[in-house]
């Protein structure tokens, strides 16, 4: 009987520790969240308007420095990158943009394919007046940035891709049904998916009062499957002849890593650098990694 009590005991106390993981991760998610969806600090927000979309951007920085678009990655949007955006800001003239569906652009009539948010990305530059800059993107925002090299490649002056991807083969899917991109294309939590991240951008649109068109925005990626996903070729590399810098997480677990790396060598004028120890996420938003990468990025531009 004893040991049945102290076994009941045990089990009790797995059970209160993992209750309050569970409820600790929450309340962290909700916390950052929050923080995350708050104005960047002396950036001003900006909208245009086209005949399907109305885009919002975000200005940061010197207008007499050289311009440099920030592209940020799947389902996320420019106030999640304050700390790089901020670094960058000492040096260039910043232009965040949230691509459609993001953040506060709304979803628009028109694909979701790259070459359309390429395109939405010159008709904001073009609207204020910026005739070429540099770009810098992290995730899906370095293939947007390769998406612009491609289609536009006279208004890339010079191109950044932060632990980021060609085609997608080089996502690394999960399998253990707590990720919400699979082999098959997008997936919401609403169906079973169970993913922190996907929980995070969540709170930080309903935090924006953005719930809803969210909410829209993943549905749409959902009936996309895999058509959302890149899908460059070897030989749609050799044609971009922008000089690219492709920086890569070492322990990165969205974006194979040696996939990264290949990149790079079908890109006819790029550099590598490699960022030791760095994840997918915490390459762009860690003080650890920070310096290193915001210092590659000035080498390379300048």
């Amino acid at each position: 009987m004893r040991l049945k009590t102290e076994s009941c005991n045990i089990d009790m106390r797995i059970f209160l520790i993992a209750t309050f993981t569970i409820f600790l991760s929450i309340s962290c998610t909700g916390y950052f969240a929050s923080k995350a969806s708050k104005p960047i600090k002396n950036s001003e927000m900006h909208s245009i308007k086209t005949e399907d979309l109305t885009q919002y951007y975000y200005t940061l920085g010197n207008k007499n420095d050289p311009p440099l678009v920030f592209l940020h990655g799947i389902l996320a949007f420019t106030q999640a990158y304050r700390d790089i955006i901020n670094e960058l800001s000492d040096r260039y003239y910043i232009i965040g943009i949230d691509l459609r569906g993001h953040g506060r652009s709304t979803v628009g009539d028109e694909s979701f394919s790259f070459y359309q948010i390429a395109e939405d990305i010159i008709n904001v530059t073009n609207a204020i007046g910026i005739q070429e800059f540099y770009a810098v993107g992290h995730s899906a925002g370095g293939f947007v940035v390769l998406s612009i090299g491609k289609y536009f490649p006279g208004k890339l002056i010079k191109g950044v891709s932060i632990a980021s991807l060609y085609h997608y083969d080089g996502i690394d899917f999960k399998k253990n049904g707590h990720d919400y991109l699979t082999e098959n294309g997008f997936m919401d939590n609403l169906f079973g998916r169970n993913s922190l991240t996907l929980d995070f951008f969540d709170r930080a649109h309903k935090s924006m009062g953005e719930e809803e068109k969210f909410n829209q925005t993943k549905q749409l990626m959902m009936e996309y499957g895999i058509l959302l996903y890149p899908s460059f070729t070897h030989s749609d590399l050799r044609s971009i002849n922008n000089p690219i810098l492709i920086i890569v997480a070492e322990k990165d677990k969205r974006i194979k890593p040696r996939h990264t790396v290949e990149m790079s060598e079908y890109l006819p004028n790029s550099e590598l650098v490699l960022i030791s120890g760095a994840t997918h996420f915490n390459i762009v938003r860690s003080k650890k990694y920070l310096e290193d990468v915001t210092e590659h990025i000035f080498q390379f531009l300048d």
